[in-house]
This record gives C-alpha cells, sequence and structure tokens, in this order.
C-alpha cells in the first residue's frame, strides 16, 4: 500500500506542474518556439507529401519543419513556418565525413510538420534540449515527391547537414494546392522573415513530456495492483481523478498529442465518475515499440488478451496482427486471471488509435473497435482495417475513412471480434 501511496503522490506533483504551466498563447512567432530565420541545420528526405500539415501542397520544392520550428503540434494546425521559403545549403555528410561533395543549394516551401514523435534522432528538438542527436537546432525534411530531394542530395547521400536562409517566396519556383480542410494557411510566403508573424503559432510547447511519461507509468502499475488488492480501491479511484484532471488541460492535451500518446472518441474528454471505478469511454495510450512508457502493448496470444485487463492492446508491424480494447480494467480486487465481466458502457463508442510515422507527416487513424473484444483476421485483412502496408503505417485520412475500411472487412467476414 505504501508503495501504491508512493505512485499516487508522483501523479498528484504531475498534475500540480501541469497545471502550474498551462497558458494559453497567443498567435506570434515565438511562443516558445525556436523560430530563427537563418541558421545551421540538417538535412533528409521524405516522401507520402500529398497531405501535408499545413493543409495546403504545392507543386515546387517543399520540406517539413521540425516541430520546435514548424509553430504547431501534430493535429493542432498550421504554424507559423507554413508557407515560409528558405534557401537549402548541404555542406556535410554527417555519416561520410570525408565527403566532400558536390553540395547543391535550392529554395524549398514549408508545407509540413517533422513531429518530434517517432523522429527523435532527426526532429527532437525540444524546449529542454534544443539540438537534435546531430547537433542541429533545426531540421529540414525534404519531399521526394516534387523533385526537391533529388536536386539537393548527391547521390548515395540521403541525410546531410548545412546552412538554411530565410528568402522570399518570389525566389521559389512552384504553386500552392487548393485547401484540404478548415485552417489551412501558407501565409508565411507573403509575410516579412521571421519574427514577423505568417499562420502564427497555434501551441504552446510545455515541458511536460517526462512528467506525462511517469504518470503513465504509475497508472499502469496501479492498475495491475488494484486487480489483485480490494484495499486499493480507493486509491485507484483518486488516480483515475487525477489522470482525468490531468488531461482536462488543452495545453497538456496538445503535448500528449505531439509525444504520441493520443486517443480520438465520439464522446467528450472525460473518464466518467471515478466513484463508478472506471468506466473507459476512451482508450489512452500509444503503440507499442513507438516510444516511451505505453499503455498500449503487443499481445502475440488470444489467452493472453483474455486473462490481460490491460486497457488497450495495439501490434505494430511485424508483430503479431491482435488488437483489442476494453472498457473497463476489471472490479479492483479481481486477480488478473480472472478478471471481472467488463462493464457496459453508456453507448456503444467507436474507438480510434493515431499514430504518427516518421515515413510520412500526418495523422494515421486505426480503427480499433466498437465493442469490446479481439479484432482478428488475415494479415492482408488487418492491413486493410488498420492501413498497414509492409513495414509502413500507410492509415488513413480521416476517422471515416478508417470506420468504413474497418466496416467493410467486417461485413466481409474478413475480420471478427472475439469476446474475452
Amino acid at each position: 500500500m505504501a508503495k501504491l501511496t508512493s505512485y499516487l503522490l508522483l501523479v498528484a506533483a504531475a498534475v500540480g506542474m501541469a497545471n502550474a504551466v498551462s497558458v494559453e498563447v497567443e498567435k506570434r512567432a515565438t511562443g516558445g518556439y525556436v523560430q530563427n530565420p537563418s541558421g545551421s541545420a540538417s538535412f533528409t528526405m521524405y516522401s507520402g507529401c500529398g497531405s501535408p500539415a499545413c493543409g495546403k501542397s504545392a507543386s515546387g520544392f517543399t520540406a517539413a519543419i521540425n516541430q520546435l520550428a514548424f509553430g504547431s503540434a501534430p493535429g493542432s494546425g498550421a504554424g507559423d513556418a507554413c508557407g515560409r521559403c528558405f534557401a537549402l545549403t548541404g555542406t556535410k555528410d554527417p555519416f561520410s565525413p570525408n565527403f566532400t561533395g558536390p553540395f547543391h543549394t535550392i529554395v524549398v516551401k514549408v508545407t509540413d510538420l517533422c513531429p518530434i514523435a517517432g523522429n527523435q534522432e532527426w526532429c527532437g528538438q525540444s524546449r529542454s534540449n534544443a539540438n537534435n542527436q546531430h547537433g542541429e537546432a533545426f531540421h529540414f525534411d525534404i519531399c521526394e515527391d516534387t523533385g526537391g530531394a533529388n536536386a539537393f542530395f548527391p547521390s548515395g547521400h540521403g541525410a546531410l547537414t548545412g546552412t538554411f536562409t530565410e528568402v522570399s517566396c518570389s525566389q521559389w519556383s512552384g504553386s500552392d494546392g487548393g485547401a484540404l480542410w478548415n485552417g489551412a494557411c501558407l501565409s508565411g510566403e507573403s509575410a516579412g522573415n521571421w519574427p514577423s508573424v505568417g499562420c502564427g503559432n497555434q501551441a504552446m510547447i510545455l515541458d511536460t513530456k517526462n512528467i506525462v511519461d511517469k504518470a503513465i507509468n504509475v497508472l499502469q502499475v496501479a492498475a495491475h495492483t488494484a486487480r489483485g488488492d480490494a484495499d486499493t480501491t480507493d486509491e485507484m479511484k483518486t488516480m483515475l481523478t487525477l489522470l482525468d484532471t490531468l488531461l482536462e488541460s488543452d495545453s497538456l492535451v496538445t503535448t500528449l498529442r505531439s509525444g504520441g500518446l493520443l486517443y480520438e472518441n465520439s464522446t467528450p474528454n472525460t473518464l466518467g465518475d471515478p466513484d463508478d471505478l472506471p468506466n473507459y469511454d476512451q482508450v489512452y495510450g500509444r503503440a507499442s515499440g513507438a516510444g516511451p512508457s505505453s499503455l498500449l502493448t503487443s499481445s502475440s496470444s488470444e489467452s493472453d488478451v483474455t486473462s490481460n485487463g490491460s486497457t488497450a492492446i495495439l501490434s505494430p508491424p511485424n508483430s503479431p496482427t491482435t488488437f483489442r480494447y476494453n472498457t473497463d480494467i476489471g472490479d479492483a480486487g479481481s486477480s488478473r486471471g480472472t478478471p471481472s465481466p467488463p462493464r457496459t458502457p453508456p453507448q456503444p463508442q467507436v474507438v480510434h488509435a493515431a499514430l504518427n510515422t516518421k515515413e510520412s507527416r500526418k495523422w494515421y487513424v486505426i480503427i480499433v473497435g466498437t465493442e469490446p473484444g479481439v479484432v482478428q483476421g488475415s494479415q492482408a485483412a488487418q492491413a486493410r482495417v488498420t492501413g498497414v502496408s509492409g513495414n509502413k503505417w500507410q492509415g488513413y485520412k480521416s476517422r471515416e475513412d478508417a470506420e468504413h475500411a474497418y466496416q467493410r472487412a467486417l461485413a466481409a467476414g474478413e475480420v471478427k471480434i472475439v469476446r474475452p
């Protein structure tokens, strides 16, 4: 009990610290971001640039920029980097230091975000650690689809370091596409160089990643402990209340999203009445193997799924294709081997887990299910349902697309739900 109480105090501290830094930020070209008109940077390339985070694609050379410079978290809209043009010059291959070139200079327009989650090596810059793993405060991921990567990188060299300078977009060759959604913005193309404001920044970056990770660990341990110890019921309820408080912060929700801890649901953000232990209308967690501690873990067998009371299971590529979510962790006091029957949620929920990957800079929606149970099917069927293809999470552009794919597969008998 004392050990669990210490865990509880950690969560309380996390909530207190989080609430202390939860603030609204006006749209401006600062707000905790690092946005300079020139400097040194690292450069890589990516493909799949058709749905960029700024909400508009472009036909000329384009690039994604690291999140700390972009000016918004994933899923939060366009940042102030959107539409700005930069002259990029390579000077060195960090993996081949003896390579002397030739190197090239191109002008790109920023249309996309390179998020921190899943891209720590190149785009992991944060307020607590300003440089990426190659010592650079800025990173540009150059789009292959529009020819920029081919023009910039020497043959056989896919990663460089060098310099960047913000320039007038009159030096950029290309044209903008139409808006892909409301809030699309490329206003940086007509704004003055930083710190002048174009699209504006959308969310404050908070130094809460470590706090959130600790809170997740706390809740994992508490959930497992509570199943075998009826005396922990009250403390478990308190923990759930604290988690609910933690997630009420809009700024923290943004941080959770940017760190890969994501949730999507058709109901408001709530865990319900903590006295009703507990009614999970939402699944909180990340894909296993995608980063720090997680409430989502992979499972290799149905027997493990039926006896494991954890909140959700989602297997990453090259892992067993078992997907599940559960609306209840089981009443406190029930053992791991004989979980209590899951409680019925107020209404059927459609729960989606979202994952951001380095292969593409957009949120992919992965359908998990409509009722408690295990979704089973062939590898090909799972690929259609989840958007997984080979080793890449190709995913879907919207919740609706993912849901339709799931419903089609279910109706065709390609997948089935096995009840615990």
